[in-house]
This record gives C-alpha cells, sequence and structure tokens, in this order.
C-alpha cells in the first residue's frame, strides 16, 4: 500500500517513484514497469531524458526509488538508437 507521498521526507511531485513510500520502493527494487499507467509512463521517459541532458531545474531530485527505472530507460533508449542505426 502507498504512503502518503507529500508527507515523505524529500518529497517532490516530479518523481515517479517515492523514497520512504514501500510500494514505490519495491516497485524500484522490481522494476515494476508495468506498473505505470500511460501517463505516468510519458512522464518517466520526459525524467529520464532530462536527466540524461542534465536539465536539472526541470528533473529536479532524483529519488532512490526510482533512479533503476531512469536509468532502465536511458539505456534501452541507446540501445535502440543503436540497433536501429
Amino acid at each position: 500500500m502507498h504512503d502518503y507521498h507529500p508527507g515523505l521526507e524529500g518529497y517532490d511531485e516530479r518523481q515517479i517513484w517515492h523514497d520512504g513510500c514501500d510500494e514505490c520502493e519495491n516497485r524500484g527494487k522490481k522494476l515494476l514497469i508495468y506498473t505505470l499507467d500511460r501517463t505516468n509512463q510519458v512522464r518517466a521517459y520526459d525524467r529520464a531524458m532530462a536527466w540524461e541532458m542534465a536539465d536539472y531545474d526541470a528533473v529536479g531530485p532524483i529519488s532512490k526509488a526510482e533512479r533503476p527505472l531512469l536509468e532502465f530507460i536511458i539505456e534501452a533508449r541507446r540501445f535502440m538508437s543503436v540497433a536501429l542505426s
């Protein structure tokens, strides 16, 4: 069950999964991408691309829970770029 995110230390509304929420941390550890709805899939992709381009104003703080997700998206995009070229 999700904890109340805005009450968590380090909470930032831009984050996909939040530190201190057991459910979010579990999703991050297991990389449960399928738990994201379409809106959050797009948000995660946009967040990963902004992070890769070092647009830290847009990204804000990266939670430990979401870091594996964003890293996976970046690596998958790199792989697809090479595979399709």
